[in-house]
């Protein structure tokens, strides 16, 4: 099961994606998505929402935990 985890912010967001197969994790990546300092707000969370569309698309995680 590939589980995407995030650690939520406006400045940097936290991320990972785990398989966890039977009893073990195993790490398949981890990063952060950060928007520019003095962006406004709307433009910030647009930017954070496409960074997890993209992460979605490629890790095709069937779990998300926040």
């Amino acid at each position: 099961m590939i589980i995407l985890g995030i650690d939520p912010g406006l400045a940097i967001v936290g991320w990972g994606v785990v398989d966890y197969q039977k009893t073990r994790f195993q790490t398949v990546a981890y990063g952060s998505l950060q928007t520019p300092a003095k962006t406004p707000t709307e433009k910030r969370l647009l930017q954070i929402y496409n960074g997890m569309q993209e992460l979605i698309a490629t890790y095709h995680p069937e779990a998300i935990a926040v």
